[in-house]
Order: structure tokens, then C-alpha cells, then sequence
């Protein structure tokens, strides 16, 4: 604790000297929370479009239920954060100056404690993906790909609710899954070549964990 005050009280002298004079609060140790970002950031920044059903995009930030919901924040990951990108790569806010290093860092460690509303502890981090079919279930086909590969859009065809209707599934060139030969198989493929998903391509870790598990043989259950 006393050396993130430490850091904290740092950044709140190096924000006292830049040239533009803002001003930056002394966060405590444990004020990273939407309730900082919110009062620095979001309200003087950002309230002047993004508020209310009528938002740009559909994104509210007026609140930290607005903002969650957007789909904008990735807890514990600032680099997959919508929020965070458009902010540090000056695309917003649009007709005003780029958010100044202290704020922006705000934002980063606020999304990188997990993105907590008020002061409680964060849940644990997410679990490093493994090349395991359980895995790469819950981390990428049920956060990623479950919004249309759910079996309710015909257009959509995959199927990718369990491991029966993902290894059944067959295209008119490759199998979803080809056990053992990614190269052959359109699953591994789209996300290689970051075809899907349409939201923003998977992480590397992510599209090597699967082509691992295909290599391995595709298995539903790792042997104990």
C-alpha cells in the first residue's frame, strides 16, 4: 500500500507541474475507482455527447452501469479496452484536447485493477487461456462469439454452444475443426486472419491456444 501512495502522490506532482497547470486530485492508494475516472475524466470530457439512450454509438457514459454495458471496458485489460484506445490515441473526446498523461493513466490502472465501481476488492484476474477445449470455451467462444454462433441465426450456421455442434459443423471447403491440421480448419483460420470476430480480432495467446488444441487432436476433455 504505501508504495502505490507513493506512486500516487508522484503522478499527482508530475500532474502539478505540466504545462497546462490541471489540476489532479491526490488519489489515495485505493481511489482507482469509476468514481475518479467518472469526476476527472468522464463528466468534464465526455458528458457533452455521450449521455443518456440518445448517445453516439449508444455509448452513456453518465453512469458506471452506461459504461459496462457498452461494451467499451475489458476489466484487467486496458489494450482490449474501447474506452482506453479511443482515449490514448486522441480519437475522443472529439473537439477537445487529448486527455493529459495523468488522466489517461488514471484510466489505465482503473481498467487494469478491473474496472471496479467503488473501492472493493477486484475479483481475481481472468485465468491465462489454455489449449483445452473448457478453455477456450469459456474465454473466447462464450465471451467473443456467442452473440451470433448460438444456434438462433441460420445465416451464421456454427454452432459453437458445445463441442458436439462445433465438431459436426462442415463448410463447403474445410471442417470447423480438422483434428489436428488447424491449416485445415475454418475456426482456427477466421481468427488467424482475423476474419472473426467482427468485434476486433483475438489476442495472440488466444488464437495460438487454438491452434494448439486442434494440433493436440481436439479433444472435449484433457486426460487426467
Amino acid at each position: 500500500m504505501t508504495g502505490i501512495i507513493a506512486w500516487v502522490l508522484a503522478l499527482c506532482l508530475v500532474a502539478s507541474c505540466n504545462y497546462r497547470h490541471e489540476k489532479v486530485a491526490q488519489f489515495s492508494g485505493d481511489s482507482f475507482s469509476f468514481e475518479a475516472v467518472q469526476h476527472f475524466v468522464l463528466q468534464p470530457k465526455c458528458l457533452n455527447c455521450h449521455v443518456g439512450p440518445g448517445s453516439p454509438q449508444g455509448v452513456d457514459l453518465s453512469s458506471y452501469q452506461g459504461v459496462m454495458s457498452a461494451g467499451i471496458v475489458t476489466p484487467f485489460q486496458p489494450s482490449q479496452s474501447r474506452l482506453y484506445d479511443s482515449l490514448s490515441a486522441g480519437r475522443m473526446p472529439k473537439g477537445q484536447a487529448a486527455l493529459s498523461p495523468q488522466l489517461l493513466e488514471l484510466v489505465r490502472v482503473w481498467i487494469e485493477n478491473g474496472a471496479q465501481e467503488g473501492n472493493t476488492p477486484p475479483p481475481p484476474p481472468p485465468q491465462e487461456i489454455e489449449a483445452t477445449y473448457s478453455s477456450i470455451s469459456s474465454n473466447i467462444f462464450q465471451k467473443r462469439c456467442l452473440g451470433c454462433h448460438n444456434g438462433a441465426h441460420p445465416k451464421t450456421e456454427l454452432d459453437l454452444r458445445t463441442y458436439k455442434s462445433l465438431m459436426d459443423f462442415e463448410g463447403d471447403i474445410f471442417k470447423a475443426v480438422d483434428p489436428k491440421d488447424p491449416d485445415s480448419s475454418s475456426l482456427y483460420l477466421n481468427l488467424a486472419y482475423e476474419i472473426m470476430p467482427p468485434s476486433g480480432p483475438l489476442e495472440e495467446k488466444e488464437i495460438t491456444a487454438v491452434r494448439d488444441w486442434i494440433l493436440a487432436g481436439a479433444k472435449e476433455k484433457e486426460k487426467k
